[in-house]
């Protein structure tokens, strides 16, 4: 580690690289907080397509994408130093208990709808009044028999922001952004109300993201064999949605492309299924593309090894590009140096190939869990080294 490097960094974070993260759920978030610390161009591109948790009831309120991950990624890159602002990241961090009883819950929404809770009035103006004005949107909108059990008090200003902008969630999320004061963008990779299937290797056809991680349905028995975006939950429909220009050319002015670990499939490959995606990463022949491979078992790569994952990665994005290299997808892998992972790493294949090996040590104490600051500052050194060297044809 270029501790001198990473230390400038520290101290000039505005200066920092532009990076690309193409990562969902919560498995980055705590490597995003420290990220924004060296950097504050990092731009995280999620998936909308969550069918599970807290969203799934807003998605069918509302007919919307999911927005629980950009709400996460956003408040990670939130910065919490400001005097006075800490009030609004405890508002936007707040969940209602699952386990609250109806009078507490009725005192909780009147206080909320007046504006009299405490989590709004320790809010100064006029963000107050903003947060406010958002949090009426909602429940002027919502129906009456909204289960807000669980759900978390950033999303319904989240969604009562996408009320507001008209169901667009591009200004939602940069409204959302100036709330917090993100060092760091956070963006949905489609602003589209669409879903996920999948296909098993024993032809079963499986519709819907919470069906597949394991959290909240048993895992899935079979691999998944192929991944594709669908119309609703009930009935499979397939369809294609394309990126908007800006998307594009967010991973075009990047100086490293990073893939994430999290959930495989649902969190990462699904990040890549639309149109245009592929198309601008193998494109892209300035920066670095690196691959972040999952550290423990993930119930979405049931029986893969590292070069099937590495496969299915590669497969996804020469989906829109059907001509790219494998080099031209990913030129980079990079691993722990302390971990045994599925199949080992099949070297001589990634340098036939032209893809470059870099083991690190990225964990720390617990095993199977990256390190925050080593993986963040591995990153920020593949992106300066991109700056200063040109990369293989």
């Amino acid at each position: 580690m270029n501790n001198e490097l990473i230390e400038w960094h520290r101290r000039a974070p505005e200066l920092g690289p532009e990076m690309v993260i193409f990562s969902g759920g919560t498995a980055f978030n705590e490597t995003a907080r420290v990220l924004k610390t060296l950097t504050q161009h990092s731009t995280h591109l999620l998936t909308p397509f969550d069918s599970g948790g807290s969203s799934a009831a807003l998605r069918v309120a509302f007919d919307m994408p999911a927005v629980g991950d950009l709400r996460s990624r956003l408040m990670a890159l939130a910065d919490e130093s400001l005097v006075g602002h800490q009030q609004v990241v405890k508002l936007f961090k707040t969940r209602v208990p699952k386990e609250i009883e109806p009078a507490a819950m009725a005192l909780l929404l009147r206080g909320l709808t007046q504006g009299k809770d405490r989590l709004l009035t320790a809010i100064e103006p006029p963000i107050h009044d903003i947060v406010q004005s958002l949090l009426t949107r909602f429940f002027e909108a919502a129906p009456p028999d909204f289960d807000y059990r669980g759900a978390s008090l950033g999303n319904l200003v989240l969604t009562g922001a996408y009320l507001a902008h008209h169901h667009r969630m591009d200004p939602t999320a940069a409204l959302f952004s100036r709330l917090v004061k993100t060092a760091g963008t956070a963006r949905l990779i489609v602003d589209s109300d669409l879903h996920l299937g999948a296909v098993l290797t024993n032809g079963e056809v499986v519709l819907g993201q919470h069906r597949m991680t394991g959290k909240e349905t048993a895992a899935l028995k079979h691999p998944i064999k192929e991944l594709f975006i669908n119309r609703g939950l009930n009935v499979e429909s397939r369809t294609e949605v394309g990126i908007k220009r800006r998307i594009r050319q967010m991973i075009l002015e990047s100086r490293l492309v990073v893939y994430a670990q999290g959930s495989f499939y649902t969190s990462l490959l699904a990040n890549l299924l639309p149109s245009g995606v592929g198309e601008a990463i193998a494109s892209h022949t300035t920066a670095p593309k690196v691959w972040i491979p999952n550290l423990g078992d993930d119930p979405e790569q049931l029986g893969m090894s590292l070069e099937d994952a590495f496969d299915a990665l590669i497969q996804t994005v020469r989906q829109d590009a059907p001509d790219a290299r494998a080099s031209d997808c990913v030129s980079h892998v990079l691993l722990d140096n302390q971990t045994l992972y599925r199949g080992g790493i099949p070297k001589t294949r990634f340098a036939q190939l032209g893809i470059e090996v870099t083991e690190a040590k990225l964990t720390a104490d617990q095993p199977e869990r990256f390190c925050p600051e080593r993986l963040s500052a591995a990153l920020l050194e593949l992106a300066v080294m991109s700056e200063q060297s040109p990369l293989r044809g």
